[in-house]
This record gives C-alpha cells, structure tokens and sequence, in this order.
C-alpha cells in the first residue's frame, strides 16, 4: 500500500526524509529508500523477506498516523445559567432592552438554559431517503488516541440522558453522516428577500 504524506504532517512527526543517504529519519530510527523496480514481480517475493527494506512491526510507525497532526477537542459542557445573566451580557443593548429581553428568554429558560441538553418540541423532523437505496456497511471512522477519553465520555452522557441507546448485536450505528446525507432527498428552503423583511 502506497501513502503520501505532506508536509505539515512530516513536519510534526519530524520524519526527515534525505537524499543524501537515502534514508527516512524519524528519531533513532531510519529506514532506506526502495528501489524503483522494489515491487516489480521478478522481485516482489525477495523484498517481502528482505529485512533490509522494512522496519520492524513493533515500531512506532504503526500508530503515528491518527496522532499527528489532530487538533484538541473538549468536552460537551451544559452549564445552568440565568437568563437575567445571558442579558445583561449583551453589552451592544441599552439597559432597557436587556431588561425587555431577560423577561422575553424568562418564557423559554426550561429549553434554553436548563444546563441540560435540549429538545425542540414544535416540529418533528422526517428524512425522506432517495428512491433505490441500497443499505450499505463500510468501516467505522476512526478516533484518535488522544480523543478517545472525551468521546468516549460524550457517549456515555448521551447514553445517560437518553439521546442514544444501545443497540443490539444485530443492529450497527450510525456514526459517519456524511454517507447518509447523500442518500437524503435535499429539501430546499427558499430564504426570504432581506427587502422583504424590512418591509
């Protein structure tokens, strides 16, 4: 399997590639370049066996790919807060409108500011998948080391309050909406002329 890195990602790994000595540097360690004609057929099988050409497996190779170069992320924080506080901290507002406001967000603190996370009761949403969708399975996106224990915590909050629920054996969840999304009927939602709005 053949894989380009660029150079942002090289960088950070501080993996230094030399044509001097054509060699891959990483640290301590160093692996020699393959020649051109390495996975021609006359000398795949030699190249497989030869240990002058590959790295150990144990190395740390292996699992610097999801590590670097992934940014921090933190964890879902639902803090209660008053809506007199969520007023007057909007500072662009006369002190009469902040007033007028806190009373206005007052009639919706249960949804907005229970520190909980919330439901929208007014509408329920319905996807309409595309005519000829076939089901389809493909491998689970993966999660860097280092976010695991956030998003692992995040599943578990979720499972708690009630948003997931496990599945059985039987059934696979769905944690990569990018394919889905393309199997969805798009719905278009005409956004209003801004003179008609200030009409």
């Amino acid at each position: 399997m053949t894989s380009l890195l660029d150079r942002d990602f090289l960088t950070e790994a501080k993996i230094v590639p030399n044509t001097d000595t054509s060699c891959i540097h990483w640290g301590d360690l160093s692996c020699p370049w393959r020649p051109r004609d390495a996975y021609a057929k006359s000398n795949l099988t030699d190249n497989i066996g030869s240990a002058s050409h590959t790295l150990p497996v144990d190395t740390e190779f292996d699992s610097i790919s999801l590590e670097i170069g992934s940014k921090s992320i933190l964890s879902s924080k639902y803090d209660q807060v008053s809506t007199e506080e969520v007023a007057q901290q909007q500072h662009h507002l006369p002190q009469r409108q902040r007033t007028d406001l806190a009373a206005i967000l007052q009639q919706v603190t249960t949804f907005l500011f229970s520190g909980e996370l919330g439901c929208y009761p007014h509408h329920k949403v319905h996807l309409v998948i595309s005519e000829n969708t076939k089901s389809f399975r493909c491998r689970e996106y993966p999660v860097p080391q280092a976010h695991r224990g956030v998003f692992k915590e995040d599943l578990d909050r979720l499972l708690e309050i009630g948003v997931l629920s496990r599945a059985p054996a039987s059934k696979i969840s769905v944690s990569n909406f990018r394919k889905l999304n393309s199997m969805i009927t798009r719905t278009v939602y005409i956004l209003p002329q801004i003179q008609d709005i200030l009409k």
